[in-house]
């Protein structure tokens, strides 16, 4: 199981995604709009369980409005959180 949470909410020009895992583990994480848009897209590499951060620089800044940050895992599983990215 893996917790995920996104912050600061809303964003502005950057945020950090914490991993809270169980175990080691690979993550693809895809950024897309609410028109489905990919802003942003990473395959995450955590050689280690426990917590784990990757910070996301959204450069050009991305348009205000909601976002889907969603996680694949190895095993085919998925999740996904949702944010606010403001002006």
């Amino acid at each position: 199981f893996t917790i995920v949470n996104i912050y600061p909410v809303p964003v502005k020009d950057s945020f950090s995604a914490d991993f809270d895992l169980l175990v080691p583990m690979d993550i693809t994480m895809t950024v897309v709009d609410n028109m489905g848009h990919s802003y942003y897209q990473k395959g995450l590499h955590f050689p280690m369980a426990g917590r784990n951060k990757d910070v996301v620089r959204m450069d050009p800044q991305w348009p205000a409005g909601l976002y889907h940050a969603i996680f694949q895992y190895a095993d085919g599983s998925s999740s996904s959180i949702n944010f606010t990215v403001a002006d």
